[in-house]
This record gives C-alpha cells, structure tokens and sequence, in this order.
C-alpha cells in the first residue's frame, strides 16, 4: 500500500509542478499598459495587439500612482509605461517605481522626458525619438497625430519582442 501511495505522491507532484510552470509562463507573457495622453492615442493600436491585457489610465501628476498600481497584484509580470511629456518625471521617481516593481518587466516609453540613463535588468527604455519627428506631432506638439502614433505603436512592439 505504501508503495502505491508513494507512487500516487509523486505523480501528483509531478503534475502540480507542470500546472504550477504553465501558470507562470502565462502570467509571464501577460502585459499591463499604465499611461496618460500617450496610451489614450495607442489604446486602438495595442488592443489589436494585447486584447487581453490590463490598461490603466493616470493622471499627469501620476508617480505615486504608479506605485500603487505597481504594488496592486492585478499588474501583470511586463508592464509598459507610457506617458507623456505633460507627465513630469525624473530619475528618482523612476527609480522609486522600478523599486516598488516587484521584479516585474518595466517598459518605460521616453518621448523627452529628462532622464539620465537609469540601469536594471528589468526596466527597459523605449526611447520614441529614435522614430518620433515634427511631423509626428499633432499641433500642441504634445500629444501624437496618426503617423505618430503608428510609429510608436512599432517601436514598442519591436521592443518588448526583441526583450523577450
């Protein structure tokens, strides 16, 4: 009988560490999309790509925000940040964000803020003026026309696929 049950054991072990792995994997390969303006003009061109994920929209004062949706566990492992220039945020503040990230992957999409070179294994810049010009912009020259948004739309896909 306990040659049975032992036996029983470790297939069930077996196939709770398979469902455990699966599980991991798909939380893994799950995003979530915090923004302003800037996500507002690319929500059409990332749901097409990520219908699944989580969008969360902030305010342009939005540092603690993020935090608190970062220490939320409904944000998925990669998560993309994707604020505009109207959204004042320095290095400090994205240290402080990466510290609260609970070792998820940040994206951060630069379109000018000012920001020093910010190193962690898990934070990956996007920095939008490699693709962004004049003709990008709508007449504020703060929030993205079509081709703007087409080109960032690009450029973050290229991104998140290339870190994978």
């Amino acid at each position: 009988f306990d040659e049975l049950s032992n036996f029983y054991k470790e297939k069930i072990a077996v196939l709770r560490k398979e469902i455990e792995d699966e599980h991991l994997s798909v939380l893994n390969n799950q995003y979530t999309f915090i923004g302003n303006d800037l996500l507002l003009g690319l929500s059409d061109y990332l749901t097409s790509q990520y219908p699944e994920a989580n969008y969360i929209s902030v305010d342009n004062d939005c540092v603690q925000e993020i935090i608190d949706n970062l220490n939320n566990d409904t944000i998925n492992h990669n998560c993309v940040l994707c604020l505009d220039n109207q959204c004042i945020i320095t290095n400090e503040d994205l240290i402080q964000i990466i510290e609260n990230s609970n070792d998820r992957q940040l994206y951060f999409v630069d379109i000018g803020h000012d920001i020093e070179n910010v190193q962690n294994e898990n934070f990956h810049i996007i920095n939008a003026s490699l693709v962004l010009n004049d003709e990008c912009y709508s007449y504020d020259f703060i929030h993205l026309n079509e081709i703007g948004n087409n080109k960032l739309y690009s450029l973050i896909i290229n991104t998140i696929e290339k870190s994978d």
